[in-house]
């Protein structure tokens, strides 16, 4: 069984939550689509969690370079997930994305 504690807030209780639709750019760049704290009306961004469903994209907050990754399942048995191909259109995809921060 897992262990779960319970962390304090590291940034004093300021933290805000804020919810966005998200629409795919028409052009995906290999190694993610750009976010910035301002997307979500923040200042800094800590988080980002994907909601719902992307058209069958799984798409996963690359925290260290600030980007929305997407990936796709992958085509051979050693390959569970590859990122989407460069130039690949998404603009017919839309989710939501909560972003956390101050």
């Amino acid at each position: 069984m897992a262990t779960v504690k319970l962390e304090r807030n590291e940034r004093g209780g300021n933290l805000r939550v804020r919810r966005v639709t998200y629409t795919g750019p028409a052009s995906y760049a290999t190694g993610g689509d750009a976010l910035a704290a301002a997307d979500f009306g923040l200042i800094e961004l800590v988080a980002v969690f994907p909601i719902g469903d992307f058209g069958g994209n799984v798409p996963v907050w690359d925290g260290a370079n600030g980007k929305l990754k997407f990936y796709r399942t992958g085509t051979s048995a050693n390959t569970v997930l590859n990122e989407v191909a460069a130039a690949q259109n998404l603009s017919a995809i839309s989710g939501l994305l909560v972003g956390i921060g101050v």
